[in-house]
């Protein structure tokens, strides 16, 4: 059955993330984000800078393209709602004001 965390997994999120996201995504990232996709808790303490929050931007952004184009993942990977959402408590007001700029205005990635 297939695994996002697989080899064959792993690939699709970087294929998809090729077209979304403007960086490489790291091993780390990748990693992280196909246990998401797997159903598997993911607790990364990681260094500030080191793409925590692109994480779960990652996710998300994973997920709406399953919810645009389910035909591209297997069809017993398609459990996620139409319209993800996802609660993210973020430690500063700065980080979280920084977040809510851009994504809310699609000045992203600058």
């Amino acid at each position: 059955m297939f695994s996002f965390s697989s080899e064959a997994g792993e690939q699709l999120i970087r294929e998809v993330l090729r077209d979304l996201w403007p960086h490489t995504p790291r091993d780390y990232q990748v990693e992280a984000v196909s246990k998401l996709l797997d159903g598997v808790d993911v607790l990364a303490i990681l260094p500030t800078g080191a793409g925590k929050t692109a994480i779960l931007t990652m996710f998300m952004l994973i997920l709406d393209h399953m919810s645009l184009d389910p035909g591209r993942f297997p069809s017993h990977c398609r459990w996620f709602p139409e319209d993800p959402i996802m609660v993210v408590v973020y430690p500063t007001n700065c980080l979280e004001e920084e977040q809510v700029r851009v994504y809310t205005f699609g000045d992203q990635f600058t």
